[in-house]
């Protein structure tokens, strides 16, 4: 195994209290590889006329640099000019078609809505509120 040395950049917050808050991630990042001698550098909301989260950086092997690394932390990045990750093409959510792989405390197994979907008014209302009397119950006890 390799031990990875990191620093992270600064982290910039703005009007946390009133008007519209704002995040950026400002300065640099260096990820170092000791026993490989692998120095990756990005720096961060640098570049002129370029957004604020855009990146740009090197990754350096012995001294030596073999890649650039450009693109913004919210949207792309592009080592050598290849674009290896886009955000536009990522699906942060997977469907579950198979309930086998859906935990028991899933929404979709609420007994009020398996009700409603089975087309029963009736039963649907009375699960609805055991559940929510359940709710109840529990948040007198805390």
């Amino acid at each position: 195994g390799s031990l990875i040395k990191y620093s992270i950049p600064n982290e910039v917050f703005q009007n946390t209290f009133f008007g519209k808050m704002r995040h950026v991630s400002l300065g640099t990042l260096q990820y170092e590889d000791l026993k490989y001698n692998i120095v990756a550098k990005v720096t961060l909301g640098k570049t002129k006329k370029k957004p604020q989260d855009y990146i740009e950086g090197v990754i350096e092997r012995n001294g030596k640099v073999v890649c650039n690394v450009s693109g913004t932390y919210l949207g792309y990045v592009d080592f050598d000019g290849v674009r290896y990750w886009d955000a536009r093409e990522e699906n942060p959510y997977r469907d579950f078609e198979n309930n086998d792989e859906v935990l028991q405390s899933d929404a979709r197994f609420r007994i009020d809505l398996v009700s409603l979907q089975g087309g029963d008014m009736i039963e649907a209302q009375k699960n609805k509120e055991i559940l929510e009397n359940k709710q109840r119950r529990d948040a007198r006890a805390r």
